[in-house]
């Protein structure tokens, strides 16, 4: 299991990302943790497809999935990182 730390910028500026792979059945999936300015903790994972992450839950706040991409492209340099 690979596990970072990532700060992004959002709409609430900056918040701190956590994230966890785990080797599904059906694949790699993250497993991502971030708490926004009021201390309310939000839980969702990410799956790939065709060389790109999605978030799979709904339930999240817009900032959250507004950065999907940055997210995405947070786990890609992470996983290029630790093939090298």
């Amino acid at each position: 299991m690979q596990h970072f730390t990532k700060e992004l910028n959002t709409e609430l500026g900056h918040v701190i990302f956590t994230f966890n792979s785990i080797y599904t059945v059906g694949g790699m999936r993250y497993y991502i943790s971030v708490n926004d300015k009021k201390h309310h903790g939000y839980f969702f994972k990410m799956e790939a497809m065709r060389g790109k992450w999605f978030i799979e839950d709904n339930n999240l706040p817009g900032w959250v999935i507004k950065i999907q991409d940055a997210l995405s492209d947070t786990i890609n340099e992470q996983t290029s990182k630790s093939d090298s």
